[in-house]
């Protein structure tokens, strides 16, 4: 959009002030919109290879490849989907709570220690990710 209106003003079919209008107002509908379509509840299925799934710093990652995916009833074909999913309480956490690099910190404990602790522990998070590939399976089903 925003090289369309730079062509208009290229041939003086539109003023700056204008097209700055534009993009402001195309901003505000915009986020009205996708905070309408936020607030709806949908259900999604997603059918298609489980390329990679991840959980690191309380945050899920997933990868399908070639996916089918139905939403309110409308099917889409897509070469590649990727879902990131974390906790909801942890959304709306202060700034001030929150390390540098954008999570809680956990004490001591640096980022390779935590890594390693989830790939070969049989705790928590362990069961988190048996719960979630569980989760996955069966929507793939």
């Amino acid at each position: 959009m925003v090289d369309t209106l730079d062509s208009m003003q290229e041939q003086n079919l539109l003023d700056a002030p204008m097209a700055q209008k534009v993009l402001d107002t195309f901003d505000q509908v915009f986020l009205a919109k996708l905070e309408t379509l936020a607030n709806q509840k949908s259900v999604a299925n997603i059918k298609g290879p489980l390329h990679l799934y991840r959980f690191c710093s309380d945050v899920w990652t997933f990868i399908f490849k070639n996916a089918s995916i139905k939403v309110d009833g409308e099917y889409l074909h897509v070469n590649l989907v990727k879902i990131v999913a974390m906790d909801s309480t942890k959304i709306n956490t202060p700034i001030e709570q929150v390390d540098g690099e954008g999570r809680k910190p956990d004490g001591d404990e640096n980022d390779e220690e935590q890594i390693q602790r989830f790939l070969h522990s049989d705790g928590e998070y362990y069961k988190d990710m048996k719960g979630a590939i569980k989760q996955v399976s069966h929507i793939l089903k």
